[in-house]
């Protein structure tokens, strides 16, 4: 009964990864509400193990990295700066890792799968109809009290008539890597028709919609989507190569974008000149380079998780100021906090997941695409390491593989 009640609480957790507002504070961390369903969830099934002692617990090589990964944050707390805050992170990234670790243990078959991707497609339909709502309500009734809550400030990009959306989510840059996520699962689906196909048609299309209004930093991880998905579901090679190409020299291009300014800021500490035109630094480019001198300060153990990356103030494009304390990059993120081994276990954990990477099945094949977008593309743009959405995604890919060897263990006996 505990284990029924945890995997229908399970899908009711990825339905909620669908917004994250409205949340509440504890210590200065955001708690969205997913974050209580998933404390349900991991209850009852420990119940279900203690209760059924003839429960097998599954585990995976996977594992190996995530307690990398973790024993090097654990370290982290001990050498950091604000070891309160540390400890109260540290509770958070015991919860994000256990997300896979459930995630393996409470889907059982294939069926169970196809329900986890039909909730997690069912959920982003509240962050999908809110931002088309917002845009609307933008051009049409600009005075709309929902704007508050769902579009963003304009930070770097240029001032302009158009509404940077956020949606459901804390910032546009999060909610365009949750629904990147979930455009690659919707191309799946499909082919797989979970859903009807005329919905999943344009839901794709609502979803490309609210991803252009978020006016991303990673928004080359659509294109990198759309040339993986051609990549590995076209049959002629000429179109296959051509379609990896092409997106691949758009990601580059768009990624590189980020290291200019669009316009000056008084707040540059240098510039430097191509082909002649005088160029500005971007916020990101200098919140990069601060990072990197906190990591070099704090080489082997970070200055403990939960502390601010760097410090950096930036004049935004509508002549506000912001003050940056994100290293907008997981890597650079987790090394400024945890160090170096951080850094190992965070890379550990990529290469694994990417070498179970599988190419059996299209659901197989949209994880890993979405994976490869979100997770290491827009990684280098954005912090994403405590992003539910993506520990889900390595849950679902881990899950995949273990269910693909049991497939064939099967069929050897």
């Amino acid at each position: 009964m505990s284990l029924q009640v945890a995997k229908y609480l399970f899908l009711l957790y990825i339905f909620s990864l669908g917004y994250m507002q409205p949340s509440f504070k504890i210590a200065g961390f955001t708690i969205p509400p997913s974050d209580l369903i998933f404390t349900l969830t991991f209850l009852f099934w420990l119940a279900s193990i203690i209760k059924k002692g003839d429960y097998l617990f599954r585990s995976s090589i996977s594992f190996v990295p995530l307690s990398v990964y973790f024993l090097a944050v654990c370290l982290s707390v001990l050498f950091s700066d604000s070891v309160q805050v540390s400890l109260i992170k540290l509770l958070g990234v015991a919860y994000l890792l256990m997300i896979p670790i459930v995630t393996l243990n409470l889907i059982e078959n294939e069926t169970d799968l196809e329900k986890a991707v039909v909730a997690l497609i069912y959920g982003s339909l509240i962050a999908i109809f809110v931002g088309i709502l917002s845009i609307a309500f933008f051009y049409l009734d600009n005075s709309n009290p929902l704007l508050y809550f769902t579009t963003y400030h304009y930070g770097s990009v240029p001032v302009g008539r158009y509404p940077r959306i956020r949606s459901t989510f804390v910032t546009p840059s999060l909610l365009f890597n949750y629904l990147s996520v979930v455009l690659a699962i919707l191309l799946a689906a499909v082919e797989k028709e979970l859903i009807k196909r005329k919905a999943l048609i344009l839901m794709i299309f609502a979803t490309l919609t609210v991803c252009v209004f978020t006016f991303s930093s990673g928004f080359g991880g659509i294109f990198l989507t759309a040339g993986l998905w051609i990549y590995l579901e076209q049959d002629k090679k000429l179109a296959k190569t051509l379609s990896l190409l092409l997106s691949g020299l758009v990601a580059l291009l768009l990624y590189l974008v980020n290291f200019i300014a669009l316009q000056p800021h008084s707040t540059a500490p240098f510039s430097f000149k191509i082909f002649g035109l005088e160029f500005f630094p971007s916020a990101r480019l200098l919140v990069w380079i601060d990072s990197t001198k906190t990591f070099l300060e704090n080489p082997l153990f970070g200055k403990g998780i939960g502390t601010n990356s760097c410090q950096v103030l930036f004049q935004n494009t509508d002549g506000s100021f912001s003050f940056l304390t994100d290293a907008h990059n997981i890597f650079l993120s987790v090394a400024t906090q945890s160090g170096i081994f951080g850094l190992i276990g965070i890379l550990l954990i990529m290469i694994v997941v990417l070498r179970m990477s599988s190419k059996s099945n299209v659901l197989q094949r949209a994880f890993i695409i979405a994976f490869i977008s979100a997770f290491v593309y827009q990684g280098l743009v954005g912090a994403f390491e405590d992003a539910r959405h993506l520990w889900l995604l390595i849950g679902f890919i881990i899950t995949a593989k273990n269910l693909e060897l049991d497939s064939r263990r099967m069929k050897h006996l």
